[in-house]
């Protein structure tokens, strides 16, 4: 049973039960009285900081003045008295508490009215490993996966270091998978958290937070290693709407999802090294194996397709490569697939939108 403490100034225990579930050792405090200090010297899997906090309200600088800014003052306690912390998370109300905020990736400037389908970008921000909204009907099954990670993750790696061996082992890669050797090249490139010495020695701060973080604001977040449904429908050659129906269609296309730890906090990924088996083992067929029973409309009939973004770096859908253009984000990891924005989308946006097109695309209508 994972261990989850709230800190929150306006939350029960019945209330806070009802909100994540009650299948955790569950504690709530408020931010400044003596269960809170007694609670953070307890070892927890998940630490859940709501951000209003309105006793904070009555409070002024160096102090703790909302959620975010408690976080900060505990990584700094950690810091000083050289305390792991477990994966950390603001729970908020409000999704639009964090418009104003620069993300990690992308633009200079404030751009998405929410941080929902922007927790990584946010997350990297505020130095929280995730952002949760109150009110989203999948919190409960977000809230165990997160502390379920933690909890699997100090088993798999304890005080010391991470090894490559127990990275594959974190993910729930099969060694028997065909495709293991390209899976383990792709691992590589996307550089983990490797941080075993030879003495073993006590891990880095983080712990085995590290590999959470890794996950939720690189891995995961980016299309490299993982990818979502729009990239593996573009890689497939069919709609994204038609992926479930592929699947029926090749039991072969189910084993290539990944479900590992954190796939609940996301949409659905796949693991690219088994759609690039998937797709050699049929390359010298001449009706891909998933494309059996699809109807024409299911496939994708766009030249060279390509999946784009938004100005807030969401995903949009799929258009051909001849309508649209690569862009450099700032933050963007290098071993990740390059994103793409439709011509219109750089024509119609502001100035500043332009400055991210890579140069070897500009022109033709797009700068």
């Amino acid at each position: 049973m994972s261990r989850v403490w709230i800190i929150d100034d306006d939350l029960s225990l019945q209330a806070a039960e009802a909100l994540v579930g009650n299948g955790h050792d569950l504690t709530v405090t408020e931010p400044s009285d003596e269960a809170f200090l007694d609670a953070l010297a307890e070892d927890w899997d998940l630490i859940l900081v709501d951000e209003e906090l309105w006793e904070a309200e009555k409070r002024t600088p160096p102090h703790a003045v909302d959620g975010a800014s408690l976080v900060m003052t505990m990584r700094a306690w950690a810091r000083r008295v050289k305390r792991r912390l477990p994966s950390m998370a603001i729970l908020t109300n409000a999704p639009g508490v964090f418009a104003d905020e620069v993300p990690a990736v992308g633009a200079w400037r404030p751009v998405a009215a929410s941080f929902i389908d922007h927790e990584p970008q946010m997350g990297r921000t505020l130095d929280v490993e995730w952002l949760f909204y109150k009110s989203d009907p999948e919190l409960k099954a977000k809230v165990e996966d997160l502390a379920s990670a933690y909890e699997r993750a100090y088993q798999e790696f304890g005080e010391g270091g991470t090894s490559f061996v127990e990275v594959k082992t974190y993910l729930g890669l099969n060694d028997r998978a065909e495709w293991i050797a390209l899976a383990e090249d792709a691992i590589r490139e996307a550089r983990p958290p490797v941080t075993e010495d030879a003495a073993n020695q006590p891990t880095p701060q983080r712990g085995p937070v590290t590999i959470i973080v890794w996950l939720l604001q690189r891995a995961l977040a980016f299309p490299g290693l993982f990818v979502s449904d729009n990239h593996a429908a573009a890689f497939l050659g069919i709609k994204a709407e038609a992926l479930d129906m592929a699947i029926e269609a090749t039991p072969a296309l189910a084993a290539c999802r990944y479900t590992g730890p954190l796939s609940q906090l996301v949409t659905r990924r796949w693991w690219t090294p088994a759609l690039d088996a998937l797709a050699a083992a049929s390359s010298s067929s001449e009706i891909p194996a998933w494309c059996e029973g699809l109807r024409p409309e299911d496939l994708l009939t766009v030249d060279d397709p390509v999946v784009t973004y938004d100005i807030t770096l969401a995903e949009v859908g799929i258009t051909s490569a001849a309508d649209a253009v690569r862009v450099n984000p700032r933050g963007w990891p290098a071993e990740c697939l390059q994103p793409w924005m439709s011509r219109a989308t750089i024509n119609e946006g502001p100035r500043w939108l332009k400055e991210m097109v890579d140069p070897d695309d500009r022109g033709g209508g797009a700068a």
